[in-house]
């Protein structure tokens, strides 16, 4: 027989409900039906939760984060002077489109054919004989890569830290933890108390080595009767780094568990090594206070591993269109065999849509914009 952690109820059929350890919003897969009961888990979801969802998403609509439900919003960034949407996966959008007057001549810059067709069903009410269709037809398509866009960025606040310190009691109980040990916590996450330790934390060396195409949520839970404490390790997208001391009091079992997600991948992956966190690295590297400059330098190396995750991405949505096209245009059917006329359509191809796409990157820093957070 499970109970909520929060309110005590019995948890049954008709109250209890998945709760998500890390948040699903951004890509969280780890949950259970037996931590809290549905009307505190909806009380949560629409406070804390929001806020750091809310301040992560930027990361999710780059990286196109999986979720069980829905798909990650599109944000809004700016190049140059324009407004933009960017979808998930980093397709970029307009968000008004582009129009000039010359007389009663328009020159409209829209992001897609459903955009042009509303700016054109607007005009229709100043020129009544205006063909909608007929203009459409005569629009032409074309293609813009931009160098970079500039995007914002925030992290923190009494809301979002809530939501950690939620993330690390979940873990802890989903762990055959006592609640004795965290009922103190449980008015700081319901916005009743403001006083819990949780620090940011950035020690000078990686607790543990990732490869460079991997992104990670993860949890680590430790709890040392020795030194008495019971904390949680707690890290998002690599580089957002916090540690959550449960309590100073603990002398239950040693314990030690360990959760890794994957967020590119979409997998569990285990280390084998174990993470220590001595009373030495807690005085030294743990701050109530967020330093900006730390975390930008962390955001920055962040972005530039999300960039060429994306680029890998790119590369291979050219290679697997250009063989598409390539496959249309000489059936396997009639062309058993690989021709050196395929050879150069399927080149040239790849060598257009590469040119067009990373041109850019064969320039320095001066011909582009630097990405603000």
């Amino acid at each position: 027989m499970y109970t909520c952690y929060v309110c005590d109820d019995i948890l049954n059929s008709e109250n209890e409900t998945v709760e998500h350890i890390v948040l699903n919003a951004i890509g969280g897969k780890l949950k259970s039906r037996r931590l809290i009961c549905r009307d505190c888990n909806s009380k949560f979801g629409s406070k804390i939760d929001t806020e750091l969802a809310k301040q992560l998403s930027s990361f999710c609509t780059l990286l196109n984060i999986q979720r069980e439900s829905g798909t990650p919003q599109s944000i809004k960034g700016k190049y140059k002077n324009t407004e933009v949407f960017i979808e998930p996966g980093g397709k970029i959008k307009r968000v008004k489109p582009e129009i000039k007057v010359d007389g009663n001549r328009y020159h409209i810059v829209t992001s897609d054919m459903s955009q042009a067709r509303t700016v054109l069903k607007g005009l229709k009410r100043k020129f009544p004989k205006l063909n909608i269709e007929e203009e459409l037809e005569k629009s032409t398509a074309s293609k813009q890569y931009i160098q970079s866009i500039k995007i914002g960025f925030s992290i923190g606040g009494k809301e979002a830290m809530q939501s950690v310190c939620k993330s690390a009691i979940n873990f802890y109980m989903l762990n055959n933890g006592e609640k004795e040990y965290i009922k103190h916590l449980i008015p700081y996450i319901q916005g009743k108390d403001d006083e819990a330790e949780i620090y940011y934390f950035y020690p000078n060396t990686e607790l543990f080595f990732k490869d460079e195409d991997e992104i990670f949520h993860s949890l680590i839970l430790i709890g040392d009767p020795l030194s008495k404490k019971l904390m949680v390790y707690v890290e998002l997208f690599n580089e957002l780094k916090f540690l959550v001391i449960l309590n100073r009091e603990y002398v239950g079992e040693k314990i030690y568990q360990a959760y890794h997600y994957n967020v590119v991948k979409n997998e569990v992956v285990e280390f084998d090594r174990e993470i220590i966190i001595t009373n030495r690295d807690i005085k030294k590297f743990a701050k109530r206070e967020l330093e900006p400059d730390k975390v930008s330098h962390r955001v920055s190396l962040l972005m530039m591993k999300i960039d060429k995750i994306m680029v890998d991405r790119k590369i291979n949505e050219i290679t697997t269109a250009a063989m598409a096209k390539m496959l249309e245009k000489y059936p396997q059917e009639t062309n058993p065999y690989f021709t050196s006329e395929m050879l150069s359509f399927i080149s040239n191809e790849v060598a257009t849509e590469f040119v067009l796409s990373f041109q850019h990157r064969m320039f320095g820093k001066e011909d582009g914009e630097e990405i603000d957070f």
